[in-house]
């Protein structure tokens, strides 16, 4: 049964950062040193895997604690090592030019199970499904693999694309960013039969560069810009919105509601999604520069950038998507409380924070309060108790206004909860 109630909010001594829109730091947690250069990562369960390229070396790491990424092995090759995808107990690793896998059964000891040479590329994509993959080379040629084995992939054909700069998946489809003399475009590939890849669209998109899918929304990460395209219909995709100032080049790692970005001198950025026609920036570290490829497990991110292994805590900048219910987008303040109040009223799905899911209950309301306090280190308004309740005051105006006079004009019971960061 559903709880008709909302407690007051309970952020103290928040940080504004902007003018129209708050970014939260993205603090890193834990790292160690590996060297030189960026790396990219790929994370499963406790197993973290770097692809050090200018190292020439796959680094295995134990991130059981994430504070404190240690290492298991590291695997040479006599060339550059240009990625690792995990699957299972298998890491695909692209070294010297060649495809390997390499059984992680024991992370202490990876042992190398199959090669295909000469056909690694420098980016590799697997399908959802885990049945076929695609390498991609700046050469141009984009190759594809069945795994119906997965622990031996078969090469079985490739398409010449040039001037290609990124690839991804989804369904049966492959979408490959390239230019042709100085337009962009998305060529979009059947791979139903795995053999005899089909091109069945070439989409004219504004920018060409790194890209990553999840669900119906693809990101192309290029010239400065972070796009969302729609691919409700996968053969057409729309341009739903896009952000600027992003630098130069780098790559996008989508999960959930927020993308990832990696910028040269910037390090990694967060970018929440949910409303894709309004990207918005709500968090970024500048403790490291040129950083590898992005991997998420929960909320928490590895990369390597600058020879080390971070390790970085994506709390502060989930909290501030899920608090924010309210324009402007990405600035959290009073308008957010009285629209989370609106939408937990009527029960719609933006409201529904907590489990179980489908039911509006005091979880939901501790689940926006805990997001809003959790954001306070970017958030400009403070809320403090006084004659036993919690008062609203925005930073910079006299006077305070109680947070249950403003619930209360919704319409709903109130029960204010009393707390302070103390934990009173």
């Amino acid at each position: 049964m559903r709880l008709p109630v909302l407690t007051a909010l309970v952020c103290v001594g928040g940080v504004w950062s902007g003018s129209w829109a708050q970014v939260c730091d993205i603090s890193v947690i834990g790292e160690a040193a590996y060297g030189v250069g960026s790396a990219k990562a790929s994370v499963s369960g406790d197993v973290l895997c770097l692809a050090a390229t200018y190292e020439r070396l796959l680094l295995v790491y134990d991130v059981s604690d994430p504070t404190d990424p240690r290492l298991m092995s590291s695997v040479p090759s006599n060339g550059y090592t240009w990625y690792v995808e995990i699957r299972g107990t298998l890491a695909y690793v692209g070294q010297g030019g060649d495809l390997k896998v390499f059984d992680l059964s024991d992370p202490a000891d990876p042992i190398e199970v199959h090669v295909e040479p000469g056909v690694g590329g420098s980016e590799l994509r697997i399908s959802a499904s885990g049945t076929f993959a695609c390498t991609r080379s700046s050469a141009g040629r984009l190759r594809i693999f069945d795994l119906a084995d997965p622990s031996h992939p078969a090469y079985v054909s490739n398409v010449f694309i040039s001037s290609n700069y990124g690839v991804a998946l989804s369904g049966q489809y492959a979408y490959v960013s390239y230019r042709s003399g100085m337009t962009s475009n998305i060529r979009i590939l059947d791979l139903t039969d795995l053999s005899a890849p089909v091109v069945v669209e070439n989409a004219r998109v504004q920018r060409r560069g790194t890209l990553d899918i999840e669900g119906e929304l693809l990101a192309l990460r290029a010239d400065g810009y972070l796009q969302l395209y729609d691919l409700s219909d996968p053969l057409d995709p729309e341009l739903l919105g896009s952000i600027d100032h992003m630098h130069q080049s780098g790559s996008v790692t989508l999960s959930g509601s927020v993308a990832y970005i990696t910028s040269p001198g910037a390090g990694v950025r967060a970018i929440d999604i949910s409303d894709p026609t309004n990207p918005v920036e709500v968090g970024t570290t500048s403790a490291f520069e040129l950083a590898g490829r992005v991997a998420v497990d929960g909320a928490v991110a590895y990369t390597g950038a600058d020879g080390r292994v971070w390790s970085l805590d994506l709390s502060i900048p989930m909290a501030c998507v899920r608090a924010d219910f309210a324009d402007p987008a990405g600035a959290l303040d009073y308008s957010d409380v009285l629209g989370f109040v609106a939408a937990f009223a009527a029960e719609e799905a933006a409201a529904d924070l907590a489990e179980p899911a489908g039911v509006f209950d005091l979880a939901d309301v501790s689940a926006f309060l805990g997001a809003f306090d959790e954001c306070d280190t970017c958030n400009p308004y403070a809320v403090v108790p006084e004659g036993g309740r919690y008062l609203y005051r925005p930073e910079g105006v006299g006077g305070y206004a109680p947070v249950t006079a403003a619930l209360a004009a919704v319409g709903l019971p109130l029960i204010v909860v009393r707390r302070d960061r103390r934990g009173a």
